[in-house]
C-alpha cells in the first residue's frame, strides 16, 4: 500500500506547490466567473389551501451577503409553468422574511414556490431555491367530480374507457349539462355531459407520454374544479442509468457501475436484471426500493455487454453498458462516505504520468504527480485540512486533461442536534396555551432560528425539504431526490455519491477559465419606467409622486420622461400598494409605464426550475373532494349575496370590504384579522376609532385616497417589509379557530446563555400538530422537529 503522509510528500514539493498555487488561481478564477450562493428558505408548511399564508424565512449561505437586498418568491403551477403570482421582500445580512397570501381563486394541484434574489448574472440566477407544494380548497365543494376508470388497464389495452360523474354538493343530479374538458398528454378535448351528469369517453393509450395523469375540468355556472386521474400502463418502459465509477469503464480493469432503474414515469423499481457478455450471462444485480443498484465487471476487448431486465411490470429490454476503453485509468473507493481518511485504489492499463487533485472546487488541499506504470495502487490520503462535505478527487495526465473523477463526502458524522425543543406537555385541549422551550446543546454557542407549528398532515414526505440536507448535499448533487434523508443513511448516501455524484462543474471549464472571464457584472434588476405623453417620450423632466398608504415620496424623471425606482421607493409595509402618478394637470394628457424585471425572470425560472416529479400510483377512480378539507379542518364561511341597498337602511348603507388601502375591520372589532381576511361583512376602517390589534387597542390613523378619477397612476409590486405572525390568545371573540399554523417566527436568536421560552395557543383543529426548527448556527445548521397532540380533552 502507497502511503502520503505530508512529510513524505517532500520528493513532490515543486510540483505540489505549483500544481496547487496553478489551480487555486484556476478555480478562483472559475467561481468568480460563475457566481454561485445557496440558498434554502424554510416554508411553514408545504400542503395549503387557497386563501392560506405561506410563512417563511429564507437564509443565503456564501457569497457576498450584503450585494443580495431583494428575495423575489413566486408561485408557479407544475402543470404548465404558469406563473401563479410573485411578490418581492427585503433581504439583509443574508436574512429574508415574509408572507405569501395564496389566491382565493386557486386552483387545487401541485405547484412549486421558487425563490431567488436580486443577483442575476447572463440570465442566471446567483442563489435559487424550488420548494414543491400542494394545494387543497378549503371551500365548499361546489359540485362532485367523479371520474372512473371502466375496465383495468392490461397488456392487450390500446384506449382506456372512462366515466365522469358530475353532481352537485348535495350529492344530487345538476339540472342542466355541464360543460367539460379534458386533457392527456398533448390531446384536449372539450365536451358537455347528459341530463344526469355523465359523460363516457375512451382515450387512445400513449406508451411515450410522460404525464400519465388525465385532467379533466368542470363548469359550472361560475365555478370552476378539475380531477386528475393517471393511466398508468400494467407494463411499463423501464429507464436505466449507467454511472461508471470515476467516469469511464476500461478493457482489462474491473469497474464498478451504479446501476439506477426507474419506469417512464419516474418512479424507482425495485427488480433482478442479468449482466451478459455478449450471450454469456455473467451474474444477477439488484436494485432496492430507490430504484439503486451496483456491480463490478471486467471488460475486454471486442465484447459486448448488456443488461437485461425481467420484471413483471416492466416490458422485456436490453440495456448497453458505457463501451469500455481500451487505455485508461479506473478509481475504485471502498467507502465514498468516509471519516478522517481517503482510502482508494487507482489502476490503469499502461504506463503514464499522472495528477492527483484533492478539492472542492472552491480550494485545492493535495496535488500530487505520480507515475504509473500499469499496475494497481492503493493510496491513503489524510484529510487532516478538507472540510466537512462533499469533495472530489480528480485525476488527469501530464498536460491536465481529465481521465476520472470521483466524488467523496469527507469527515461524515451523522448529523447531530443543535438545538433542544421541550414543549410544556404533549397532549393539549382545545385553545390551551402551549409553552414551548428552546434551548442550545453543549457544542453550539449560538443560532438563529425559525419556527413552526403546524398540523402534521400539512407536510408531505413528497414535498419535504430540510436545510441540512439541502446545504451538504441537494445544491450541489443534480436531480436529488426529495425524499430521502441520505446524512442520516450513509448506505443510501453511498448510492447517491455514486449515481448523483456528477461534478457541479466542467473539468475542462475549470482548466481553461482565464482571468479576462472573472469580468462578470451583475445584470440590472433595476425596476425602471417612463411617463410619455400620447406615446410619445416627453421633452422635459417632471415630478412623480410615489404613494403608498399615507406615505409620498418624490421621484424626478430625466429630460426623456425616464425614471428608475430604487429601493427605499419600492419598500411597503405588508398588504399595501405602491402607485406612481402624475399629480395635476398633466395626468389627463400622460401616460406612466413600469417596468419590473422580477416579472420576467420569475415567469422564465417557472418554466426553467422544477422540483423532481412525484410518482403516481395506479388507481381506478379518483374525485375532486380528494384534495378538499375536511370538514372538521376549514372554517365556516358565509355563502356571498347581492343585496339591492336601500337609502333608508343605515346598516346596508354602511360600506363593505377593505379600504383603498387595504385595511378592513372584521365583525368582532379586530382590525386586518387574519381569521376574518374574506368575510363579505368586513368593512373598512375609519379614522380615530379604536380597533384591536394583536390584542392591543390601537387608533387607526386613517387612510387618505388621494388618487382621484382620471389621475394618471399605475401599480407598482413593492418590496415588502414582513409583518408579525399574529398569535390569538382569545382575550378577543372568536367564533372559530380552524387553524393549520397555530405558530410561526421568523427569527428567534438563541445563545449559551439564552433561551427562549415561546408562548402560543391551541385552536379548535384537533389531531397531531408537528413542531419544526431550522436555522443556522456557529456549529453548522440547525434542524430539529417534535410532535404535540391536541383533543378535546388534553391531557388526563
Amino acid at each position: 500500500m502507497t502511503r502520503f503522509p505530508f512529510f513524505l510528500l517532500l520528493v513532490f514539493m515543486a510540483f505540489a506547490t505549483q500544481a496547487r498555487q496553478r489551480l487555486a488561481e484556476k478555480t478562483a478564477w472559475y467561481t468568480r466567473s460563475q457566481p454561485s450562493s445557496k440558498l434554502f428558505v424554510h416554508f411553514d408548511k408545504n400542503i395549503y389551501a387557497d386563501g392560506e399564508t405561506a410563512w417563511f424565512t429564507a437564509y443565503l449561505f456564501g457569497g457576498a451577503a450584503g450585494q443580495h437586498n431583494v428575495l423575489c418568491v413566486a408561485l408557479v403551477r407544475d402543470r404548465d409553468s404558469a406563473l401563479v403570482k410573485q411578490e418581492k421582500f427585503v433581504m439583509g445580512n443574508g436574512l429574508s422574511f415574509g408572507q405569501l397570501q395564496l389566491p382565493d381563486s386557486l386552483a387545487t394541484g401541485r405547484y412549486r414556490l421558487v425563490a431567488f434574489t436580486n443577483r442575476v448574472y447572463r440570465g442566471r440566477p446567483e442563489a435559487l431555491f424550488v420548494q414543491p407544494v400542494t394545494v387543497k380548497t378549503a371551500r365548499q365543494l361546489p359540485f362532485h367530480l367523479r371520474l372512473v376508470l371502466e375496465e383495468p388497464l392490461d397488456t392487450l389495452s390500446a384506449d382506456a374507457r372512462l366515466r365522469l360523474a358530475v353532481t352537485g354538493s348535495d350529492s344530487r343530479f345538476l339540472p342542466k349539462p355541464v360543460e367539460v374538458s379534458y386533457q392527456y398528454g398533448h390531446r384536449r378535448i372539450k365536451a358537455r355531459t347528459d341530463v344526469a351528469g355523465q359523460l363516457a369517453f375512451r382515450l387512445p393509450l400513449d406508451q411515450a407520454v410522460q404525464d400519465p395523469g388525465v385532467y379533466v375540468r368542470a363548469v359550472w355556472k361560475n365555478d370552476t374544479d378539475q380531477v386528475i386521474l393517471p393511466l398508468i400502463l400494467p407494463v411499463r418502459r423501464a429507464v436505466v442509468g449507467f454511472y461508471p465509477e470515476g467516469g469511464q469503464l476500461v478493457c482489462g480493469l474491473p469497474g464498478r457501475v451504479g446501476l439506477e432503474l426507474h419506469d417512464q414515469y419516474g418512479a424507482p423499481v425495485a427488480a433482478t436484471a442479468t449482466v451478459y457478455e455478449d450471450e454469456r450471462a455473467l451474474f444477477q444485480v439488484r436494485t432496492n426500493s430507490q430504484g439503486a443498484g451496483r456491480f463490478v465487471v471486467n471488460c475486454l476487448e471486442n465484447r459486448q455487454y448488456t443488461l437485461r431486465i425481467k420484471h413483471p411490470q416492466l416490458r422485456d429490454s436490453t440495456f448497453h453498458l458505457p463501451r469500455a476503453l481500451a487505455h485508461g485509468v479506473a478509481i475504485s473507493m471502498g467507502k465514498a462516505v468516509t471519516g478522517d481518511t481517503l482510502r482508494l485504489r487507482i489502476m490503469s492499463n499502461n504506463q503514464q504520468q499522472l495528477n492527483l487533485y484533492l478539492h472542492d472546487f472552491k480550494n485545492t488541499f493535495l496535488a500530487v504527480r505520480h507515475e504509473f506504470k500499469g499496475q494497481l495502487q492503493s493510496l491513503v490520503f489524510p484529510l487532516g485540512d478538507v472540510p466537512q462535505g462533499l469533495c472530489a478527487l480528480t485525476v488527469t495526465d501530464s498536460l491536465d486533461r481529465p481521465l476520472a473523477e470521483r466524488l467523496f463526502y469527507a469527515h461524515y458524522r451523522a448529523p447531530g442536534s443543535h438545538v433542544s425543543v421541550q414543549p410544556d406537555k404533549k397532549k393539549y385541549a382545545r385553545r390551551q396555551e402551549v409553552l414551548l422551550d428552546l434551548g442550545l446543546l453543549p457544542g453550539t454557542d449560538t443560532a438563529l432560528v425559525s419556527i413552526a407549528c403546524v398540523q402534521s398532515n400539512r407536510l408531505s414526505a413528497f414535498n419535504q425539504t430540510d436545510i441540512v440536507s439541502h446545504v451538504a448535499l441537494r445544491d450541489d448533487l443534480a436531480d436529488f431526490p426529495l425524499t430521502l434523508q441520505a446524512l442520516r443513511q450513509p448506505d443510501q448516501l453511498e448510492d447517491l455519491l455514486l449515481l448523483r455524484g456528477w461534478r457541479r462543474y466542467s473539468w475542462n471549464k475549470l482548466i481553461t477559465v482565464r482571468a479576462v472571464d472573472t469580468l462578470v457584472s451583475a445584470d440590472s434588476m433595476l425596476v425602471t419606467g417612463a411617463v410619455t405623453r400620447n406615446g410619445k417620450n416627453i421633452r422635459a423632466a417632471t415630478e412623480l409622486l410615489r404613494f403608498t398608504g399615507q406615505q409620498f415620496r418624490q421621484v424626478r424623471t430625466s429630460t426623456d420622461g425616464r425614471f428608475r425606482l430604487n429601493l427605499p421607493d419600492l419598500l411597503a409595509p405588508a398588504d399595501k400598494q405602491v402607485y406612481i402618478f402624475l399629480p395635476g394637470t398633466a395626468s389627463a394628457t400622460h401616460q406612466v409605464r413600469v417596468y419590473d424585471p422580477y416579472q420576467e425572470l420569475a415567469q422564465r425560472y417557472g418554466r426553467q426550475f422544477f422540483a423532481p416529479p412525484v410518482p403516481m400510483a395506479p388507481m381506478v377512480e379518483q374525485e375532486n373532494k380528494e384534495l378538499a378539507l375536511a370538514n372538521h379542518e376549514r372554517s365556516i364561511t358565509l355563502q356571498e349575496v347581492v343585496i339591492r341597498k336601500r337609502p333608508d337602511d343605515p346598516f346596508l348603507a354602511t360600506a363593505r370590504g377593505p379600504n383603498p388601502c387595504g385595511d378592513y375591520v372584521c365583525r368582532f372589532n379586530i382590525l386586518n384579522c387574519p381569521n376574518h381576511r374574506s368575510d363579505v361583512d368586513n368593512r373598512p376602517p375609519e379614522r380615530g376609532k379604536v380597533y384591536t390589534v394583536n390584542g392591543a387597542k390601537l387608533i387607526y390613523p386613517g387612510c387618505t385616497d388621494l388618487l382621484p378619477k382620471g389621475t394618471s397612476y399605475v401599480k407598482v409590486n413593492p418590496v415588502y417589509v414582513h409583518k408579525e405572525f399574529y398569535v390569538n390568545t382569545f382575550t378577543e371573540p372568536v367564533n372559530q379557530a380552524i387553524w393549520s399554523t397555530l405558530y410561526w417566527n421568523h427569527a428567534v436568536t438563541l445563545g449559551r446563555s439564552k433561551t427562549a421560552q415561546l408562548r402560543f395557543f391551541t385552536g379548535d383543529t384537533t389531531g397531531m400538530f408537528r413542531i419544526v426548527v431550522q436555522g443556522i448556527g456557529d456549529a453548522g445548521v440547525v434542524y430539529e422537529t417534535c410532535e404535540i397532540e391536541v383533543t378535546a380533552g388534553g391531557e388526563k
